[in-house]
């Protein structure tokens, strides 16, 4: 309930799957506000297909949670049929979050077609639990060159790379080493659950 922007069950209560979907979100971006309206229609054609098909669809698309960040789901839908099967009375629908499964250039390339650039590297970092660690917000280059470090490097070669020298400017000396092992734990986790 909380990823729908919902404190309580009570707030639940009489809201249709649309209403779920998007309750009060406007996030300022006319891609968001695009796939928004393609979002709904595509709920309606997956719902329609489980109906009338009344057999299991798959589905693997980008979708937003109640704080803005995009997230790559796999929804799938199965029919709850009536007693004599012959019609769909409910539509069971789970999902699996494969977000941290992609690697880290490619959520950022997901991030930058629905916001500007800066609120993508503003809105992933957050995602990532990283921004804590910038004392000024890292440019686009910057936060490619971050994602592009080798995992099992030390960094050796620090000294050559202009836009890794401005990037560590902008995080606190203490805290460089510290954000690193984040963002290798967070690779090793996605390879480690299938990435």
């Amino acid at each position: 309930m909380l990823s729908l922007g919902l404190e309580s069950v009570d707030q639940i209560v009489g809201l249709t799957d649309l209403d779920c979907i998007f309750s009060k979100w406007d996030f300022g971006s006319p891609s968001f506000e695009d796939w928004r309206h393609r979002e709904a229609e595509a709920v309606r054609r997956l719902d329609d297909q489980v109906i009338n098909a009344q057999c299991p669809v798959v589905d693997q698309r980008p979708v937003f949670s109640s704080e803005g960040f995009v997230l790559v789901t796999k929804t799938t839908k199965l029919p709850v049929l009536s007693r004599d099967k012959d019609k769909t009375v409910a539509i069971l629908t789970y999902s699996q979050d494969l977000t941290l499964q992609k690697r880290l250039s490619e959520l950022l390339e997901l991030y930058r077609k629905y916001y500007s650039e800066k609120q993508a590297v503003q809105q992933l970092l957050m995602y990532l639990e990283i921004d804590r660690y910038f004392v000024e917000l890292p440019t686009l280059d910057e936060v490619q060159t971050l994602f592009s470090l080798p995992q099992e490097s030390n960094c050796s070669d620090e000294t050559s790379n202009v836009h890794l020298l401005s990037l560590k400017d902008k995080v606190e000396q203490d805290n460089w080493y510290e954000m690193l092992i984040r963002l290798r734990a967070i690779c090793l986790n996605a390879h480690e659950f299938g990435a």
